[in-house]
């Protein structure tokens, strides 16, 4: 049974997901199921095909989006066109931002703030917490492999720049988040 959307404040979900592919073509690309702790109901968590929106806050793949009826991870038609595993493996990955509960962190209420600390930490050397955990959660839903291959992808296909661009900076990101992979 599901949960009405308005209901999830209280309740307290859980560990187990369940992912569902939709038939290609529409807007809602898959849905996720995500239990609550003791297994009485779930909430969706759509993932939801929108171009005109990945253009407008210039996201290449996917996103997870905290709305006022729950959280919904938006896709591009670029994500639409990878292979399925590779493209499962980032679903994971946005899920582990909702698993964490990262939207509710003070330092990430948006997106520019976002971008500086991960920026800052880059620079640094670093990746920021929010990543590592979600590459993580990522991990053991997919297996490192499948991350791995993730982010080479997002790597290889990322548009290049000058030294300092954020195309740049982003490239050094990825490199850090397959490097501390490597590690598990």
């Amino acid at each position: 049974m599901g949960i009405d959307n308005k209901m999830t404040e209280r309740i307290k979900f859980g560990d187990k997901y369940r992912l569902f592919w939709r038939i290609s073509g529409r807007k809602t690309v898959a849905d996720i199921l995500n239990y609550t702790i003791d297994e009485t109901g779930y909430r969706v968590i759509p993932v939801l095909l929108d171009d005109d929106l990945m253009k407008r806050i210039d996201t290449r793949c996917m996103v997870s989006i905290w709305e006022k009826t729950g959280p919904k991870i938006y896709v591009s038609t670029a994500y639409i066109n990878l292979p399925r595993e590779i493209g499962e493996t980032g679903i994971w990955h946005e899920v582990g931002h909702i698993h964490y509960e990262h939207h509710l962190q003070n330092e990430f209420y948006d997106k520019e703030q976002t971008i500086v600390a991960r920026i800052l930490a880059i620079e640094n050397g670093n990746v920021l917490s929010i990543e590592k955990e979600a590459d993580s959660f990522a991990v053991l839903q997919s297996g490192k492999e499948a991350m791995i291959g993730f982010l080479e992808l997002l790597l290889r296909t990322r548009p290049t720049g000058g030294n300092l661009s954020f195309n740049e900076i982003g490239k050094r990101e990825l490199q850090m988040r397959i490097e501390t992979i490597q590690k598990l």
